[in-house]
């Protein structure tokens, strides 16, 4: 496990998320009550997009997506489908002076509300 990685990568989705919104609240959450790095220690997940669908106004999006989760040995112990919705909104652009953010999120797109919720699995 490379937790410097897990950490750089958690940083990077919240350079996608608009603070003080819903979706801010929840992946806040999220992360707190299931801690990756502390997670990676037990098992590895492997999320396959299976798709990406436009909702009518254009400005949300349903997506469904695969986990595989295995034992860090890499026997099975899940396979679990999920489906999301994401609407974005134009924010703030990243200051000028966070070149990483700029990198990341050069259009200043943001998910502002999410909801998902697991549609199928959990055992193998």
């Amino acid at each position: 496990m490379d937790g410097a990685l897990q950490r750089r990568m958690n940083l990077r989705v919240h350079r996608f998320v608009e603070s003080g919104t819903q979706a801010n609240q929840k992946l806040t959450e999220y992360f707190h009550d299931n801690n990756p790095l502390l997670r990676a220690e037990k098992e590895l997940v492997e999320v396959q997009v299976r798709s990406v669908v436009p909702l009518a106004g254009g400005h949300s999006y349903e997506i469904e997506w695969s986990e595989i989760t295995r034992e860090v040995s890499g026997r099975l112990k899940k396979t679990e489908t999920w489906k999301a919705v994401f609407s974005l909104a134009s924010g703030s652009k990243p200051p000028i002076d966070d070149v990483e953010a700029l990198k990341d999120n050069p259009l200043g797109m943001f998910v502002n509300q999410i909801w998902w919720d697991r549609i199928e699995g959990g055992a193998k």
